[in-house]
């Protein structure tokens, strides 16, 4: 059976106010239509839910106007279909959540190789370094009668100085000599002055040094300790009462390790002189690599 809609209108014929009729749209065929089809009749929905004009005289059936070409019916039927289109919306979007495909495990790269220690090593072998210095020379010294004698004995002991001796890298080929005090005619020493660190010393060397088993690397500084006891054993030996000595062995004592090995220490002490009085004294020595005393001066302090 048809359903229709009604509605107050007038009718030219009847020319009064009637009561205006047209035929409805079926919603919940349309509903039906539209879940069926996923949706897509909703367009077909519409369209036959609007509907402009259409309305005909319940007395004589001809075409009348009606007050308003929208009746409640048709706004809620629209009403109603953009309402079903936003629940199918959510419904969609909560199934796609719901179907997400699940987390994967990421995967773990695969291991990077170690370099072999063999490749290692021959990395370390193959990286540069720094050139080498050229051998010293004979174009490199000044010759004197005395040197030029032992020419090639003085060539070798340089280059094996410079090669052994850290403190003598630097040195200055013009002072080359043979030693007026050390050595003999028949074993002659010699020396060169080296620079090292800004201090300068006279290295002496012999045609002995050319053993193998012989080093001449640089000699070492004895310890703070061992330089600050033989001072002060220095200054006992020098006092008139050496009881009394009282040696300063923090607050005054400084010690300057010099490039040749040499220490020197500076430092005070107190002593009793000939007459009984106590005196301050100032005291300087200068300590060899062997630890023994090589020179002392002893002053009275100021």
């Amino acid at each position: 059976m048809a359903s229709y809609e009604e509605s107050g209108g007038y009718c030219k014929r009847c020319n009064d106010r009637v009561l205006v009729r047209r035929q409805a749209t079926n919603h919940i065929l349309h509903l039906v239509l539209s879940v069926l089809t996923g949706g897509l009749w909703l367009l077909v929905w519409i369209a036959s839910a609007i509907k402009v004009g259409g309305w005909r005289c319940s007395r004589c059936g001809s075409r009348a106007g009606a007050g308003s070409s929208f009746s409640l019916g048709t706004v809620a039927a629209v009403a109603g279909v953009f309402g079903l289109v936003a629940l199918l919306g959510v419904l969609v979007t909560r199934r796609d959540d719901g179907m997400a495909a699940p987390a994967t495990r990421p995967r773990r790269p695969p291991p990077v190789a170690e370099p072999a220690k063999a490749q290692q090593k021959t990395a370390r072998i193959t990286q540069p370094k720094a050139p080498a210095r050229p051998p010293i020379t004979a174009a490199d010294i000044y010759w004197d009668d005395e040197t030029r004698q032992h020419r090639d004995v003085v060539l070798q002991l340089l280059n094996k100085i410079r090669d052994q001796n850290e403190r003598c890298r630097e040195m200055d080929l013009g002072t080359v000599s043979q030693s007026g005090t050390r050595g003999t005619r028949e074993a002659p020493v010699w020396y060169v002055t080296c620079l090292y660190r800004g201090d300068a010393f006279n290295e002496f060397f012999s045609a002995a040094d050319l053993a193998p088993d012989r080093s001449v690397a640089a000699v070492t500084n004895v310890p703070h300790s061992v330089a600050v006891n033989a001072c002060e054993r220095e200054a006992r030996s020098r006092a008139q009462h050496p009881e009394t000595v009282d040696f300063s062995r923090i607050l005054d004592v400084q010690t300057v390790e010099h490039a040749n090995g040499n220490t020197t220490v500076y430092s005070t002490f107190t002593a009793k002189n000939a007459f009984g009085v106590g005196s301050k004294y100032r005291i300087r020595c200068l300590v060899k690599p062997s630890g023994a005393v090589d020179n002392a001066e002893v002053s009275p302090s100021e």
